[in-house]
């Protein structure tokens, strides 16, 4: 993350409320602190936030972590693919600012199985390391920067269910499995970075 990067509205909005939830002992207020009413303007570098942090009573550590958040894509949200209006598949992408060891991508795909509940099957192809456990896939793959770590699904009967006579069950199921694969895949992010985060 190079010093003169700097973070719009909405990024800085996300950094100060994510570094505020932040459960490092030193980023809560001290006695007869205020938080800081300050709404931060855009363009604003990682040193200013920091600032504005320290002045709220956060810390600036916490802010450095949300920062990172930011730039491996926690506000690009879970995409959800639709057919006739219902969802049928769900994405994440996960960039990490670093190359991925072998011994990381082991524990994560730990990880995956424990999230997901299922076994999976694990290949390589070139520098390309995939999990999969039939339509749910994890892909980590290189960048400039280190690795991305592509998550998908589909609902593979999903058009089964909406034939006819079965459309108010697509109606019912499809949804609520679409909340449960995004919720998980939120987890295995969260997962994935506390992984590479202890590998440093």
């Amino acid at each position: 993350m190079t010093n003169d990067r700097r973070y719009d509205e909405q990024e800085s909005a996300f950094i100060l409320e994510r570094a505020s939830a932040d459960p490092a002992p030193d980023h809560a207020l001290g006695a007869g602190d205020e938080a800081s009413e300050e709404r931060p303007p855009r363009g604003l570098t990682l040193q200013r936030l920091q600032e504005i942090a320290v002045e709220a009573g956060l810390s600036p550590e916490a802010v450095a972590r949300a920062a990172a958040a930011v730039e491996r894509g926690d506000l690009v949200p879970t995409v959800q693919r639709t057919y006739a209006g219902l969802p049928v598949g769900v994405a994440r992408t996960i960039d990490f600012a670093r190359p991925v060891s072998d011994d990381a991508w082991d524990r994560i795909v730990v990880a995956l199985r424990e999230t997901f509940a299922a076994r999976g099957r694990v290949s390589r192809h070139g520098s390309l390391r995939e999990w999969n456990n039939g339509n749910l896939i994890a892909l980590l793959e290189p960048t400039a920067k280190g690795h991305r770590l592509r998550l998908s699904t589909r609902k593979g009967d999903a058009r089964v269910l909406m034939g006819i006579g079965t459309i108010a069950r697509a109606v019912w199921t499809l949804p609520s499995w679409a909340r449960t694969r995004a919720a998980q895949m939120e987890s295995m992010a969260e997962s994935a970075t506390r992984i590479i985060d202890a590998s440093l």
